[in-house]
């Protein structure tokens, strides 16, 4: 498959060409059509245009889970700026205090303060770091001088990984980055013209704007729910007519759970990822909500890796993510530099058109670009026999106990195979004389799982060896998660540790 270079601008030209009054974003309030989505975003590119902003610069856009905040992401991205997607969970000030004091942002866009009304703007507020005091965002009338970017490979935007496990890294992506993933995914993906997709993760992750980004190469609606609560979600997919969505496993899993009170027939398709998933959840998930779960890989440093087809049937989706894009060259290498056979595991290492152009500051970490272009992806894993990535865990997700490697993974995925488990995350925490014991976070389906049962039921299943026998296991409500909804492991490890100083174990 060749790779497109057309921009996002380009595809909604020819949408709005095809099906102009078509709902494209759908709120439970308002419809906005593909014509309408385009004449603001182009009236709101006027208006950036006229304040002085150009190709290149860096604007700072607190990314809400909302229709306009998508017309201002596409007016800008018209221009060819650079958005800085900030994290609605903060104030855009203190987020670019936190993750981007290096970057030379040249405007905030926000609408933190309360405002009233409906007009259009919504209350979204620019502020120029020249001191310009915060003004109101406006539609202005298009001048033919503005000029429209051509280079769906120049950076587009900055999104920062979610810091799960450690620090958050500013990863720049382009348009040509996701346009390219969603060509790839178009023949696998079981896409439908009539496909209502429903957003409910936070569009400065990858995958939540990989789903706006969708709506519109791929030609379809989006609708943002007003809530994430469960309940409003599943009422939603009743009302709306939701076709498909993209969710982490803690996510459908949560609508499982509550599925039998609702009309889900129109659901159809859920992309999921982020987080592993036994065989066993899988067809739970499956035959409660009555969706095909497609499984993908990717990541902030390469937006898609591997998929699986809708087609596979569910023992094939249930035990891969799929093989390597069509786009993508993908290998797994071993420890020793050499690439590894099938059934063999190793890094998983992968070059292609969705692949990052790099991270804004400099440095190598666990993930990196070599010199012949692939990214080193930091997790490991094997081609099965027929060709299908199998994720296995991270290179450095271990922990090290009395000199022994333990897989954290593996742990994990011991606790989820008992069914009184929901979830559960493994962290390793520091140890005089161990050097490292693992801790586990649980949460159970109901309320009467305990610790001493929980260990009687890894005891009599022999599900873990006596060295990955946990220090402490915790169990809680809800685990803490970051907000892509992965869990935050640096969270979870600071309790864990807190907790074993406090009752010396």
């Amino acid at each position: 498959m060749r790779s497109s270079r057309k921009t996002l601008y380009e595809y909604l030209c020819e949408y709005a060409g095809k099906h102009p009054q078509k709902a494209l974003l759908l709120e439970e309030q308002r419809v906005i059509s593909v014509s309408e989505t385009l004449e603001n975003a182009k009236e709101f590119a006027a208006y950036f245009w006229r304040k002085g902003i150009r190709g290149g610069d860096y604007v700072a856009l607190r990314m809400e889970r909302s229709a306009d905040s998508v017309i201002l992401l596409l007016a800008l991205e018209m221009l060819g700026v650079i958005v800085v997607l900030t994290d609605v969970h903060y104030g855009v000030e203190e987020y670019l205090e936190i993750y981007a004091k290096e970057i030379p942002v040249k405007a905030m866009l926000t609408r933190e303060e309360p405002v009233s009304g409906r007009d259009f703007s919504g209350g979204w507020k620019a502020k120029y770091h020249d001191g310009i005091s915060w003004q109101s965002v406006e539609r202005t009338p298009w001048i033919p001088e503005i000029k429209i970017t051509s280079d769906s490979q120049l950076p587009a935007v900055i999104l920062f990984t979610s810091g799960s496990t450690g620090k958050s890294k500013a990863v720049v992506l382009s348009q040509y980055n996701f346009i390219n993933n969603l060509e790839d995914t178009k023949g696998i993906g079981g896409y439908r013209s009539d496909d209502i997709a429903m957003l409910l993760i936070p569009l400065n992750h990858v995958f939540g704007l990989a789903l706006m980004c969708g709506a519109i190469v791929l030609q379809h609606t989006l609708f943002f729910p007003e809530s994430l609560q469960i309940d409003h979600i599943l009422s939603c997919v009743e009302k709306i007519g939701v076709t498909r969505m993209n969710g982490v496993p803690s996510l459908y899993q949560s609508m499982a759970e509550k599925a039998e009170k609702y009309d889900l027939h129109t659901l159809s398709i859920g992309l999921i990822g982020g987080a592993p998933c036994t065989e066993q959840r899988f067809q739970e998930i499956e035959e409660s909500l009555g969706i095909t779960l497609v499984p993908v890989y990717g990541m902030s440093e390469c937006i898609g890796i591997s998929c699986a087809s809708a087609e596979d049937d569910r023992k094939e989706r249930m035990r891969s993510v799929g093989p390597f894009y069509s786009m993508n060259d993908g290998k797994i290498l071993r420890e020793d530099g050499r690439e590894a056979v099938k059934g063999e595991e190793g890094e998983i290492c992968v070059k292609g058109p969705s692949r990052m152009l790099g991270y804004y500051s400099s440095g190598k970490g666990d993930v990196y670009i070599d010199e012949s272009g692939y990214l080193h992806t930091g997790d490991l894993g094997f081609l099965n026999e027929k060709g299908a990535l199998c994720v296995s865990g991270r290179k450095k997700d271990i922990l090290i106990r009395n000199g022994n490697n333990i897989s954290i993974k593996k742990m994990e995925d011991a606790f989820l195979r008992i069914p009184e488990v929901r979830e559960a995350a493994v962290v390793g925490l520091p140890d005089e004389q161990e050097g490292e014991v693992p801790g586990v976070m649980v949460s159970g389906r109901g309320e009467d799982l305990s610790e001493q049962e929980l260990r009687r039921l890894l005891d009599s299943n022999r599900l873990l060896s006596r060295l990955e026998n946990p220090a402490i296991i915790r169990i809680v409500n809800e685990i803490p998660k970051t907000t892509s909804g992965k869990m935050d492991k640096v969270q979870i490890r600071k309790e864990l540790a807190k907790w074993k100083k406090e009752h010396g174990r």
